[in-house]
């Protein structure tokens, strides 16, 4: 299984009225959900930016694409490493070894975050 790009970014902020307006303003990002407690915000060629309100300011996870995503055969391709997979129903999480959180999904689509 082959990482093709990072699919999107997932931060822990403050502020999010504030984080949101940063990345509007500084890199033209475009907000495609939000509420209360999250934005997310389309940055280009199917990536986008995970704003979750909560403190401390961490980061959360990140997310890797791969070709032809099927979450059983990825989380047992994972498993045959050795390592231990999260699993949140269609969504495959492993631990990199200093802790942080990799998810590994499709690409992802404005449509599939804009809920």
């Amino acid at each position: 299984m082959q990482a093709n790009g990072i699919n999107h970014v997932a931060l822990y902020v403050d502020d999010l009225a504030r984080s949101r307006d940063f990345y509007v303003t500084t890199f033209e990002a475009r907000v495609v959900r939000e509420n209360e407690q999250m934005c997310f915000l389309d940055v280009g060629s199917d990536n986008f930016l995970a704003l979750f309100r909560r403190d401390p300011a961490h980061i959360n996870h990140f997310c890797f694409t791969v070709d032809d995503y099927e979450p059983d055969r990825v989380a047992s391709a994972l498993e045959s490493q050795g390592l231990e997979v999260l699993r949140r129903e269609d969504r495959v999480f492993v631990r990199d070894p200093d802790g942080h959180l990799v998810q590994v999904s499709a690409s992802a689509t404005s449509e599939d975050f804009s809920g």
